[in-house]
């Protein structure tokens, strides 16, 4: 089994800005005690073995209740509704971490001990200079921008251990809107922290 997904993805969780977890490799205690955050996962070129991901989307949203390191974390899994069934289970089988990889690391780095589904829903991710976003259905509705820094370009922390950071880079932000409605999940992450990275995964 190969695969390779390459694409973009940003992040928004409840922590006031700046979240401590990029510099403590998910270590430090978020700044208002748990975790409440989605990762939005856009996939501009991919494959597993011969069925072709491009264009399509998935988002994770996950929640723990102390350290994400410490895990007991609660996630759901939302795939693209344009995915074909062939193409869903390729990016299911990727994102669970079965396919090994980076994900199977996410899974070992946040360990989840309740998984509520996987549900395929209208997502539309959008990506223009320093702004991103995401609708999800009627789940959800996220927007985040990146600090401007002094040469116009994005505020950037670097030498991080992250694994959607290229070159352990991730640029930073914040949300000027976010609501996330679904199963036991109710929050307003606006105003709060948000990163941005294009990434590129593969195995085999």
């Amino acid at each position: 089994m190969a695969w390779r997904i390459k694409g973009d993805y940003f992040e928004n969780c409840n922590c006031d800005v700046h979240c401590p977890c990029t510099a403590s490799g998910l270590q430090a205690r978020p700044t208002n005690g748990d975790c409440r955050v989605v990762f939005a996962v856009h996939v501009d070129e991919g494959n597993f073995d011969d069925v072709r991901l491009d264009g399509l989307s998935w988002v994770l949203a996950l929640t723990t209740p102390d350290v994400m390191a410490r895990g007991n974390a609660t996630a759901a899994l939302y795939l693209d509704d344009r995915a074909t069934p062939a193409q869903a289970q390729a990016l299911g089988t990727i994102v669970s971490g079965q396919a090994g990889g980076v994900p199977q690391l996410i899974g070992q780095m946040i360990p989840i001990s309740t998984f509520l589904g996987v549900k395929q829903v209208p997502i539309e991710f959008r990506k223009e200079g320093l702004k991103r976003s995401v609708h999800l259905g009627g789940i959800g509705d996220i927007a985040i921008e990146a600090f401007p820094g002094v040469d116009g370009g994005p505020v950037t922390i670097g030498n991080v251990h992250h694994p959607f950071a290229e070159n352990n880079t991730l640029t930073l932000g914040t949300a000027s809107r976010s609501t996330f409605t679904d199963y036991d999940f109710s929050w307003d992450n606006s105003g709060k922290n948000a990163h941005y990275s294009a990434f590129e995964w593969s195995v085999g």
